[in-house]
This record gives C-alpha cells, sequence and structure tokens, in this order.
C-alpha cells in the first residue's frame, strides 16, 4: 500500500487500514479538521462567514449560568476559516454522490474511490486528520464482499451484532446459551456482569459457531442483529 500522497500532502496525517465498510458501503474515509463545519447542516441565505460570525457569537454568549457549546467547541471555532468551510460546501453540492458527515470539529467524507476523496483532502492539506484505506487490494475486496478484517490474534469465524434485551424473563435462558458457547472468556464475563442486572445491552461478539445466532434468535427474536464473517488482512 502507497500512502505517500496522503503523508505528502499532510506530513502528520494518520493512515488508518479500514476494517469494516463505513455505512455497510464505503471503503475509503477522509477526515478533515473543520472548526465551524455545523453550519453546514442547515441551509441559509446568509453567506458562510456570516453564519460563521453568529456561531461564534453564539458559541461565547451566556445562557443562564453557562456558555451555550461547551470548552471543547468554544476552543476548536477560534480556529475556524471561512474559506476552508466555503470550499467544503461547494465540494458537498457539486458531489451528491459522496457521502459526508458532521461531527464538529470534523467533517468526514466516504467513498469506494480514492480519487474523489483527493479534491476534499486538497482544499486544506494541514487539516487532513485521517485516512482510512484497505491496506491490500485483498483487503479491499474482502470489504466490499461484506467481510470484516481482525488482527491475527483472532482466530474466530463470525462478528455477530446484537440488538438488546430488556426482558427479564429469558435473561436465564441467555445466560445458558452464553456460557455454553465459543466466545471469548473476557466477553462471557461482560456478558454475565449485564446479564446478572437482568437486561442486555447490546454489542457485540466474536464466534466460530453460526448456530449460536439460531439459539439467540430463539431465545430473542431479532437479537442477532447482524453477521460478518471474518477474515485476515493480506498485508502483513
Amino acid at each position: 500500500m502507497d500512502t505517500s500522497y496522503w503523508t505528502q500532502l499532510n506530513p502528520t496525517v494518520k493512515i488508518s487500514k479500514t476494517k469494516k465498510l463505513f455505512f455497510e458501503k464505503y471503503a475509503y474515509k477522509v477526515k478533515l479538521y473543520a472548526p465551524g463545519v455545523g453550519v453546514l447542516r442547515y441551509d441559509s441565505s446568509r453567506s458562510i462567514s456570516e453564519r460563521l460570525d453568529l456561531l461564534i457569537n453564539k458559541a461565547n454568549t451566556f445562557y443562564g449560568t453557562s456558555y451555550y457549546f461547551g470548552v471543547a467547541v468554544r476552543s476548536n471555532l477560534k480556529f475556524s476559516d471561512a474559506d476552508q468551510l466555503e470550499k467544503i460546501k461547494n465540494f458537498i453540492e457539486n458531489n451528491k454522490d459522496i457521502k459526508n458527515r458532521i461531527e464538529e470539529p470534523y467533517i468526514s467524507f466516504y467513498s469506494n474511490d480514492i480519487e474523489a476523496l483527493k479534491i476534499p483532502a486538497q482544499i486544506s492539506k494541514e487539516r487532513i486528520e485521517e485516512v482510512f484505506l484497505p491496506f491490500s487490494d485483498g483487503d479491499l475486496t474482502n470489504l466490499l464482499q461484506g467481510n470484516i478484517i481482525v488482527n491475527d490474534a483472532n482466530n474466530y469465524k463470525y462478528k455477530m451484532i446484537l440488538n438488546n434485551v430488556f426482558k427479564k424473563e429469558i435473561i436465564p435462558t441467555l445466560k445458558n446459551i452464553f456460557i455454553n458457547s465459543d466466545i471469548d472468556n473476557e466477553t462471557k464475563k461482560k456478558i454475565s456482569r449485564h446479564l446478572k442486572d437482568g437486561y442486555y445491552p447490546g454489542g457485540y461478539i466474536y464466534t466460530s459457531e453460526m448456530h449460536l445466532a439460531f439459539l439467540l434468535n430463539l431465545a430473542y427474536p431479532n437479537m442477532v442483529k447482524k453477521i460478518y464473517n471474518v477474515v485476515h488482512s493480506e498485508n502483513k
């Protein structure tokens, strides 16, 4: 995997391996630092500069006994750049096929075309925070087939995503199923602590027993939300 393009854009960028498709669809993600990007969540006739000024004023105004926004938001807004936000807005409007997600002070872009994500990355090179990508062609193929990639220490075949259960009468049944299943001891201990309180908060488990999904769904319909095949990375 050649990461030189990204490190040339920004020597401090974090390069991360995609282990699971984003939004069940995308293999690539580029995350940018863009304080004030929350103003793009809504349409307005005001310019980006005006919207940003209003946001900053709101952030620094007392409401009752405290600020409307927390310290983290207010401190990041000091580094906001209206020109950067204007360019991001234009990119979004002209590239409807590129998925984006705003998490102030960051915005992330998702695609299966890494070349397409180089365009927003060029907007403010020094503000590229992190890039996610498959580390090999084999990894990309596995991801697009709906598999997840795990480290070599994980020898399980499946990852099961489980819904929560707040039905006390079936907790003893679930406890019995989990105790007698092929899942790691630490996960069993964590699950047991929750079941002792009379509920299961949801989450995920690794296992090599596909029939476990049948047992869980039999005890509580649709408890198993999703099942992924587990594969190891071809890039060592």
